[in-house]
């Protein structure tokens, strides 16, 4: 781990989110944001925040050539970067795909020791999703949560220092070649294998940040006489 590796900070929310609902932008308008993309064009807008021991990522997908069964969004989780990390050092890995029903979520286990991704099925309790289409097809999004209550107990994952990998896979016609979008940028795509992640030294670490009490005492006064902060 070093000072250099990228963070992405989730700040706290003051409810729960039920991401089988419509997407509401006023719960989502104190998420961090990530925006991924090429030559200039925005093509996946991450958002990201927490609700105590939750966290709630939403993703939208700029594309009108969504391709069932391969076009897919994974999101990785690394223990060992955890405060107190787990003796088998398990990373963790949802991958979410399409098929005529619906969305798929395959669940990935990987002992960091050989880097060998395997499918898994764990107690699905932690990870909820809502995956979306548009009418005109224009776009795809997705509703994630996660509970890092359970991750804690299982893997020793903490909240407050996690790593962190997504990676958006786009079959936009050219079946062998999908364009990729993934964060951090500086991780290690291969071309010949897209569907492969990169090691987990690669990645980013996730956080868990609290508002400072000054910042708590300002949104309440703010709440309070119905003034945006925004």
């Amino acid at each position: 781990m070093g000072d250099h590796e990228p963070y992405f900070d989730f700040p706290p929310i003051d409810k729960a989110i039920n991401i089988h609902g419509s997407f509401d932008k006023a719960e989502w308008k104190k998420a961090n944001s990530l925006k991924l993309g090429g030559n200039g064009k925005v093509k996946v807008i991450i958002k990201g925040q927490h609700f105590n021991d939750i966290l709630y990522v939403h993703f939208e997908i700029d594309d009108n050539t969504l391709r069932k069964e391969e076009d897919s969004l994974t999101i990785c989780i690394d223990s060992k970067k955890a405060v107190k990390p787990s003796p088998e050092n398990i990373l963790i890995g949802c991958e979410f795909t399409f098929d005529e029903n619906g969305s798929i979520l395959t669940y990935l286990e990987c002992d960091n020791d050989d880097n060998i991704w395997k499918v898994f099925s764990p107690d699905s309790e932690y990870i909820k999703s809502e995956i979306k289409t548009d009418n005109s097809n224009s776009y795809w999004s997705g509703m994630i949560q996660i509970n890092f209550t359970d991750l804690k107990e299982q893997y020793g994952i903490n909240p407050d220092s996690f790593g962190l990998y997504i990676k958006v896979l786009d079959y936009d016609g050219r079946e062998d070649n999908p364009a990729p979008y993934y964060w951090p940028i500086t991780a290690y795509y291969d071309d010949s294998y897209p569907d492969r992640i990169p090691p987990h030294e690669q990645w980013a670490i996730g956080r868990f940040v609290k508002l400072a009490k000054i910042k708590k005492l300002l949104y309440r006064i703010a709440k309070l006489f119905h003034i945006s902060l925004n």
